[in-house]
């Protein structure tokens, strides 16, 4: 299966557009970005308690 994933990415690589458009079957398909997908690996960290709150305030102009 890790060949069909090197070819994919190659081909997504090198011909965005084309990829697009017939992974969707359709012709009016424009590519914004190809973004890459390799992250970096970020260790979890937990707290204990989490509160989301809003404060009213003025907005000046």
């Amino acid at each position: 299966m890790a060949e069909f994933d090197t070819v994919s990415k190659h081909l997504i690589q090198k011909y965005p557009d084309d990829f697009a458009g017939f992974t969707l079957g359709r012709e009016d398909v424009e590519v914004l970005a190809v973004i890459d997908t390799e992250q970096l690996t970020v260790e979890a960290h937990q707290t204990d308690s989490l509160i989301r709150v809003r404060i009213d305030f003025w907005y000046y102009l």
